[in-house]
């Protein structure tokens, strides 16, 4: 009798430990979602923005024609703010940052024809973009950005390093925020070849001895 007890109670135990068991298996399961990305984080269905897109900071002319009125309305020189959005004619406001100036033209248009007008042509025309490289460099000054641009080429778009650069500590300072990077390792490793954006300033300090 004493043994069946003894029997019962260990199935019991063992029952026991087999639910605790699966229910923290369950728990597990339910926490295996990996977390969402944080705020401002690129993903893999973020659209790669190309020199083509206008970006916050561009200065953008946006021009009507064709207006059948007796007083259209006067060309738009804006320089886009931080949420890239321009506010238009009529005070329509449309967000020009990371689109096309041809795909703009065409979401303008629309706003306007023919809900305001019968006819109307938007020409949408971005001002030529530059980066600055300043310090020890061979050729200082503002540089066109005329593709895709890396810290590496930047340096080489102002001729190269002097012989007193510190080519460990080159400083990229892109809206206010300042990094440095180490342009001998960036030779090697892609990691340190920082993708460099209009508008960024790039200073190289002196090599001390």
């Amino acid at each position: 009798m004493n043994f069946l007890h003894t029997s019962l109670r260990q199935v019991v135990s063992f029952g026991g430990l087999l639910l605790c068991l699966w229910l923290a298996a369950g728990c597990q399961t339910l926490d295996s979602t990996p977390p969402a990305p944080p705020d401002g984080a690129e993903t893999n269905d973020s659209p790669a923005l190309t020199i083509d897109h206008i970006r916050s900071g561009d200065r953008i002319t946006v021009i009507f024609t064709d207006v059948p009125v007796p007083n259209p309305p006067s060309p738009y020189v804006v320089t886009l703010p931080e949420d890239g959005v321009v506010t238009l004619h009529l005070n329509l406001q449309f967000k020009a940052a990371g689109k096309r100036p041809a795909d703009l033209e065409k979401e303008i248009y629309n706003a306007y024809v023919p809900k305001y007008y019968q006819r109307l042509t938007v020409s949408v025309r971005a001002d030529e973009r530059y980066f600055f490289v300043d310090g020890q460099v061979k050729s200082p000054g503002p540089k066109p950005y005329i593709g895709e641009m890396n810290i590496l080429k930047a340096i080489t778009a102002a001729a190269g390093f002097t012989d007193f650069a510190n080519r460990k500590k080159v400083h990229v300072i892109r809206k206010g925020k300042k990094l440095t990077v180490n342009c001998i390792k960036a030779q090697s490793d892609p990691k340190e070849n920082i993708t460099i954006f209009p508008g960024d300033q790039i200073f190289v300090p002196q090599r001390f001895w």
